[in-house]
């Protein structure tokens, strides 16, 4: 989602941020790629009676590569 006629308008507060420090107010407008991403693979498997879960995933915003995380989850059936 967006604002404004399209993710591409230079008006669209996602390009857009303002900084305030004190008296000096900063509006820095700059270019991000409205479409973002993520990849990544995992396991399932019952152990003990309990369903155990290990994934990883990583994200791409504006063609960089973010930080992949682990995660893990335990649980019962119900």
């Amino acid at each position: 989602a967006w604002e404004g006629f399209s993710p591409y308008d230079k008006d669209n507060p996602f390009n857009s941020l303002t900084y305030n420090q004190g008296p000096v107010t900063v509006f820095v407008n700059y270019f991000r790629e409205p479409t973002v991403y993520g990849y990544g693979g995992g396991a399932r498997t019952t152990l003990l009676g309990y369903f155990v879960r290990v994934d990883y995933g990583q994200g791409v915003d504006s063609g960089a590569k973010q930080k992949g995380l682990w995660y893990f989850s335990l649980g019962m059936d119900f």
